[in-house]
C-alpha cells in the first residue's frame, strides 16, 4: 500500500512540472489546453472527449510538430484509441512507443495497450506489454488492474506458477474491484493443485457473489464430493438449487455432483434424472458417468437401458469394463437373456482384475452353464472356483450347483465326492441325492464292485426324497444280491419291486423280475416258486418266442422235471424240438432222460437219434456219456463198447479217468479179462493220482485173480509206487498239514506242507498237498507264491483237483496280476473241463475281456459270441462283444459296420462300456472326416458320461483334433491348453502338451 501512494505522489509531481513549462502554450491554444488539462486530471473520459473535438475542430493539426504539448496530445489520443478498443489505436501505439522517450508516457502506453490486448483476449501481447512498463508511472488502481490482468492471463495460459503469486495479491487488497475476481481465480488454482481445503475458503469467500457465487458453489461441492461428504453435498447443492436454474455453466455439470452425490448414497431414483440430464446435455463426459448413469438405470429396473450403456463401457480393459461386464450379466438375467448374461459373465472372468469379482462373475457363469446345459464348462469353472475360494460366503452354493451339474452330466461318482463336502444340503440337494446314488449303483454294478453298489442302493431305500425310485432300486438291489448268490435277499427285494407296482425303467421290468425270481428259488431248490415265477415271464397275454421267454419256458420244463411232472415237463421240451429252437437239444436230452425212467431202451433210441439229429451240438459229448451209462445200467456192455471208445478219442482229460474206469468195466462184464486190465493199467499209469485209480484197485485185483495171476498184482503195485499198506509215516505228516489248514490256522499250514512235499514227492497225498499249500496263499492274497504250486499240479496233468486249481490260476491271473496273457491261456484250458453253464460264463466272459485288454479284438470278439448264446448272459457280456467287434471292423476298415455295433452299447450298458463306444464312435467319424459329427459324438461322451474321466478328457483331445484338423488354431489350442491345466492323468496331460506345440508349428506354416 506504501508503494502504491508513492507511485501516486511522483505521477502528481509530474504533471504539475509539466504543466509549469507548458503554461505560455496552453494559455496560447486554450481548446487543446483545456482538453489536455482534464486528460491530466485523471479524467479520461472527459479528457477523451475533448481531445475528439480538438482534433476535429482543427483537422490539421500536425502530429509531426515535435513540440511537447503536440506530443502529449497524441499521447493522450492514443489512450483514448485504446481505451475505445480502436485497432488503429494500437498502430499508433506501437509508433508512438518507437518514437518517444519520455519514459512516462511509454509506461503508460504500455499500460493501455496491455489492457487492450487483454480485452482482445490476446494474453501474450497483454503480458509483453505489462513486462516492459514500470509500475512507477501508474496510480495504485492502475496496478492492481494491470496485476489482476496479468493474473488471469496467466491463469487463461495454464502458467499457474506466475499467475499464483499475482492474483494472491489482489485478492488481500481490500476495496479493489478485482478482490473477488482474483481470489475466485486463486481458488481454482489450489483446486487444481488438490489444495481443496485453502481452495475451498477461497470459494466460500465468494459464494455469495453475484458474478463468482453459482461457479463457487459448484466447485465447494467438488470439494466436498472429493472429501467423501456425500450427504453435505446433495444439502448443500440443494439449498442453492436457484443458481442453476439456467444453463449457463455449471448448470449441467451441477447435476453431475448431485447426481454422483446421490450415486454415492444409493438414492439411485434421484441420482438417475440427475446423472441422464447431464449426459445428454454435456459435450464431454466419462466413463465413470456413464457407468453411474447405467447403474442407476440396473437399479431402478430399466433393464434395457441399462444393457445398452453397460455395452459402451465393456470393450475396454479397466475396472470399470469389467463391472459394466458384470452388471451387463446381471441385467440381461433380469431380461430373461440368459445366454447373453452368460457371455457377459465370460468376458468378465477374463477381464477382472479383483479377485472378488472375478469370483462373483465364475460363480453365475457356472449357474448359468448349468441352467443352460453346459455341464462340463460349470463343472470345470466351480472346481476352480471352489479350489481358489474355500473361505468364500457362496462355497455352498457353487458346492451344489457342482453337484448338480456333474449329476446332470452323469459323473456320479464325482458328484458324490462333492456330496461329501457339503456338511448342510439344501432340500433341493436333498432331492438330487437319490438318483446320483442311483446312477452311480448302476455304475458300479455294471463295473462289477458289487459291494460298493449295494451300499449305495441300500441308503436309497432308507432315503424320504427316493420315494419316486423306491421301486426300481429294489430291482437292483435284487440283482446284486443274485449275483452275489444272495438268492434269498434277492427274491425279498425282486418281490418289493413287484409289490411297488413294477414300474418299467431301463433293464429293471417285472418281466425280468420275474425271469430272476424263478432263477433265484431254482438256486434254492424251491421249484415250485421257481415254477410259478417262469410261468409268469410273457411280455404279451400269450407267451411268446423271445429268448428271455423261450429260457424261462426251457426253465420251467426243469422245474417240473425235478418235481416229477413228467409229462408236463415232456410237452415243454417237445415244444422246443418241434420249433426247432437253440435249446431243442438240450430239451431233446431232457425228454431222453424222462423216458430213460421206465424204459431204458427208449432213452438209449432217443439218446442216439439225438447225437444223429443234432451232430454239432455240444450235448452230443453229453448224450454219448449218457448212452454209455444206459447201456452198461442195461447190461448191453458191447453196445457200450463203441460209444466209450469213441469217448476216449474225443473227450476232454478231465473226463479220461472215468472213462478208462467205464472201459475196463466193460470188458471185465464181456470176460474180456486181458482187455480189462490194459485200461486199468492205463488208469493207474495215466491218472495214478485220480479218484477212479483209487477205486479201481479192488477192481484191478479181482482182474488178476480171474486171470489167475494173483502174484502180478502186488509186482504191479510195487511197480508203480503204490504200497499195498499205505505207509504211516506218511500219512500222519499229511494228517497234520491238513489239521492245520481245515482249523484255517495257514500260518503253520504253510510250512507243514512244503515239508510233507519236500519229504514225499511220490506221497500219497502230494496233489492234496499242493492243492491245499496254493489255498494257503491264495486266501492270504499271496498272488505269486500261490501260482507256484498251482501250476506245478496242472502241470503234472494227473490230479484229481485239474479243473479247480485250473480256475483259481485263471482267476489270480486275471483278477489279481492283472496279465492278460496268462490268464487267457489257463481259462482256455478250462474250456474242455467244464460242464456247469455258470463256469463257462465266467470263462467266456473272462476270455472276452482279457483278450480285449490285449486289443484281440478278434479273437475277443469269438469268445464275445459263445458268451451270447449263453441264457445267462448280460447286457455288459454283449456290450463288450460288441466293442471288440466294432474295433476289429475299424481294423478291417469297416467304418460304417463298426459304427453300427457301437450305437448298440449305450442301450445295453450305461456305465464305461457306454463312454467308450461314445469317444470311438467319435473317433470314427474323425477318421472319416466328418467333423461335426464326431464334434457332437464328443460332446455326448462328455455330457454323458462324466463319471468316466478318461473318456472324458479324451473326448476332449479328440475336440481339439477336430478343431486342428479344421485350421481353426484357436479354439483348437484353447481345448489343448484346458486339458493341460485340468486333466489330472499325466499321460493325458503331456499328449496336451505335446498338441500345443504342434498347434503353434501349424499356425506358423500357415
Amino acid at each position: 500500500m506504501r508503494l502504491l501512494l508513492l507511485i501516486s505522489i511522483s505521477l502528481f509531481c509530474q504533471f504539475a512540472l509539466f504543466a509549469q513549462r507548458t503554461r505560455q502554450s496552453t494559455e496560447q491554444d486554450l481548446p487543446l489546453y483545456r482538453a489536455l488539462s482534464t486528460f491530466r486530471q485523471g479524467r479520461i473520459e472527459e479528457g477523451c472527449q475533448l481531445l475528439e473535438r480538438v482534433s476535429f475542430q482543427e483537422p490539421n493539426l500536425s502530429l509531426q510538430n515535435q513540440d511537447l504539448e503536440i506530443q502529449e496530445f497524441r499521447y493522450a489520443k492514443i489512450v483514448c484509441q485504446l481505451l475505445k478498443a480502436d485497432k488503429n489505436g494500437e498502430i499508433d501505439a506501437l509508433q508512438f512507443l518507437a518514437e518517444t522517450n519520455v519514459q512516462s508516457w511509454k509506461d503508460r502506453i504500455r499500460f493501455y495497450l496491455g489492457n487492450f490486448y487483454f480485452i482482445q483476449q490476446n494474453w501474450a501481447a497483454a503480458l509483453d506489454q505489462y513486462k516492459l512498463l514500470s509500475v512507477a508511472n501508474l496510480t495504485n488502481a492502475e496496478i492492481a488492474k494491470m496485476q489482476f490482468n496479468q493474473g488471469y492471463s496467466y491463469f487463461v495460459l495454464k502458467q499457474y506458477e506466475f499467475a499464483k503469486p499475482l492474483l494472491n495479491s489482489i485478492r488481500q487488497l481490500p476495496g479493489t474491484a478485482y478482490q473477488t475476481a482474483a481470489t475466485y481465480y486463486y481458488g481454482l488454482i489450489l483446486f487444481g493443485e488438490g489444495k481443496m481445503n485453502e481452495a475451498i475458503s477461497c470459494f466460500q469467500q465468494v459464494e455469495k457473489d453475484s458474478n463468482f457465487g453459482k461457479l463457487s458453489v459448484y466447485y465447494i461441492s467438488q470439494i466436498m464430493m472429493a472429501r467423501g461428504e456425500a450427504e453435505q453435498v446433495i444439502s448443500y447443492l440443494e439449498k442453492n438449487a436457484s443458481l442453476f436454474q439456467d444453463s449457463s455453466y455449471p448448470s449441467t455439470e451441477r447435476n453431475q455432483v448431485l447426481g454422483h452425490a446421490y450415486f454415492v448414497t444409493a438414492n439411485f431414483e434421484k441420482a438417475l434424472p440427475l446423472l441422464s440430464f447431464y449426459l445428454s446435455a454435456a459435450s464431454e463426459t466419462t466413463r465413470v458417468d456413464l457407468y453411474e448413469l447405467a447403474f442407476s438405470q440396473f437399479k431402478m429396473r430399466k433393464y434395457a437401458e441399462a444393457v445398452m450403456n453397460f455395452k459402451k463401457l465393456s470393450g475396454a480393459q479397466d475396472t470399470i469394463a469389467a463391472y459394466s461386464l458384470f452388471y451387463l450379466g446381471e441385467s440381461y438375467v433380469e431380461l430373461k437373456n440368459k445366454r447373453e448374461a452368460r457371455s457377459a459373465y465370460s468376458l468378465c472372468m477374463q477381464t477382472a482384475v479383483k479377485k472378488d469379482l472375478q469370483a462373483a462373475a465364475q460363480l453365475n457363469f457356472s449357474k448359468l452353464s448349468y441352467e443352460l446345459g453346459y455341464f462340463d464348462e460349470a463343472v470345470r469353472e466351480l472346481e476352480l472356483y471352489i479350489r481358489n475360494n474355500p473361505a468364500s460366503s457362496s462355497l455352498l452354493e457353487a458346492q451344489e450347483v457342482l453337484f448338480a451339474s456333474l449329476a446332470a452330466s452323469s459323473n456320479y461318482k464325482r458328484a458324490l465326492q462333492v456330496l461329501e463336502q457339503i456338511q448342510i444340503p439344501s432340500t433341493q440337494t436333498q432331492q438330487f441325492i437319490p438318483s446320483v446314488r442311483f446312477g452311480r449303483a448302476v455304475e458300479l454294478f455294471y463295473d462289477g464292485d458289487l459291494i460298493e453298489a449295494k451300499k449305495l442302493l441300500l441308503r436309497i431305500i432308507n432315503d424320504k426324497w427316493a420315494v419316486s425310485i423306491q421301486g426300481i432300486t429294489n430291482f437292483w438291489l435284487g440283482e446284486v444280491c443274485y449275483l452275489q448268490k444272495d438268492y434269498t435277499a434277492a427274491i425279498l427285494y425282486y418281490n418289493k419291486y413287484l409289490s411297488l407296482g413294477g414300474v418299467v425303467s431301463g433293464e429293471a421290468s417285472p418281466i425280468h423280475a420275474y425271469y430272476n425270481l424263478g432263477y433265484a428259488y431254482l438256486n434254492l431248490t424251491q421249484y415250485k416258486l421257481a415254477l410259478s415265477n417262469f410261468e409268469k415271464v410273457k411280455y404279451g397275454n400269450q407267451a411268446g418266442n423271445t429268448s428271455l421267454e423261450l429260457d424261462a419256458r426251457l426253465r420251467a420244463a426243469d422245474c417240473q422235471l425235478l418235481l416229477r411232472q413228467y409229462k408236463n415237463a415232456k410237452q415243454l421240451y417237445q415244444g422246443f424240438v418241434d420249433m426247432d429252437a437253440p435249446a431243442a437239444p438240450y430239451a431233446f436230452f431232457q425228454i431222453a432222460s424222462i423216458e430213460g425212467i421206465d424204459n431204458v431202451n427208449d432213452k438209449i433210441r432217443l439218446l442216439k437219434e439225438l447225437i444223429v439229429r443234432y451232430p454239432q451240438s455240444p450235448y452230443v459229448l453229453k448224450s454219448k456219456m449218457s448212452l454209455a451209462d444206459a447201456y452198461m445200467e442195461g447190461e448191453k456192455f458191447r453196445d457200450a463198447l463203441p460209444v466209450l471208445e469213441d469217448l476216449l478219442q474225443n473227450a476232454s482229460a478231465a473226463e479220461q479217468p472215468d472213462l478208462l474206469f467205464k472201459t475196463a468195466v466193460v470188458y471185465y462184464n464181456l470176460d474180456e479179462n486181458e482187455k480189462a486190465l490194459s485200461y486199468y493199467q492205463r488208469l493207474f499209469e495215466q491218472y495214478p493220482n485220480s479218484a477212479e485209480a483209487a477205486d479201481a484197485l479192488e477192481e484191478l485185483k479181482a482182474v488178476y485173480v480171474d486171470l489167475g495171476r494173483a502174484t502180478e498184482y502186488t509186482t504191479y503195485l510195487k511197480k508203480r509206487g503204490i504200497s499195498v499198506s499205505v505207509n504211516l509215516e506218511d500219512s500222519l505228516q499229511y494228517l497234520v498239514a491238513e489239521q492245520q489248514f481245515d482249523a484255517k490256522d495257514y500260518t503253520r499250514a504253510i510250512p507243514s506242507l512244503q515239508q510233507y512235499l519236500n519229504q514225499f514227492p511220490q506221497g500219497k497225498y502230494f496233489p492234496d498237498a499242493q492243492f491245499r499249500l496254493a489255498t494257503c496263499y491264495y486266501l492270504r492274497k499271496e498272488w505269486e507264491q500261490a501260482i507256484v504250486p498251482l501250476e506245478e499240479l496242472l502241470n503234472a496233468n494227473q490230479s484229481k483237483y485239474q479243473f479247480e486249481a485250473n480256475f483259481i490260476l485263471a482267476r489270480i491271473y486275471y483278477f489279481e496280476l492283472k496279465k492278460f496273457d496268462k490268464a487267457a491261456y489257463w481259462y482256455e484250458q478250462l474250456i474242455p473241463l467244464t460242464v456247469k453253464t455258470e463256469d463257462r460264463l465266467e470263462i467266456f466272459r473272462a476270455l472276452l475281456r482279457a483278450n480285449y485288454q490285449q486289443k484281440n479284438w478278434a479273437t475277443a470278439s469269438q469268445f464275445g459270441d459263445s458268451l451270447v448264446l449263453l441264457k445267462e448272459k448280460s447286457k455288459e457280456d454283449q456290450a463288450l462283444g460288441a466293442l471288440a467287434k466294432a474295433k476289429q471292423c475299424f481294423v478291417d476298415n469297416k467304418e460304417t459296420e463298426g459304427q453300427q455295433l457301437l450305437n448298440t452299447i449305450p442301450l445295453l450298458n450305461k456305465a464305461a462300456l457306454a463312454a467308450e463306444a461314445r469317444y470311438e464312435l467319435a473317433l470314427s467319424h474323425f477318421r472319416l472326416q466328418q467333423w461335426k459329427l464326431a464334434e457332437k459324438m464328443a460332446f455326448e461322451t462328455i455330457n454323458k458320461s462324466g463319471s468316466y474321466e478318461w473318456w472324458v478328457t479324451k473326448s476332449y483331445l479328440l475336440l481339439g483334433d477336430i478343431y486342428l484338423s479344421q485350421k481353426d488354431y484357436f479354439n483348437a489350442r484353447a481345448t489343448f491348453q484346458s486339458v493341460y491345466e485340468n486333466a489330472n492323468d499325466p499321460v493325458l496331460r503331456k499328449e496336451a502338451l505335446e498338441k500345443i506345440e504342434l498347434v503353434k508349428k501349424s499356425e506358423k506354416g500357415n
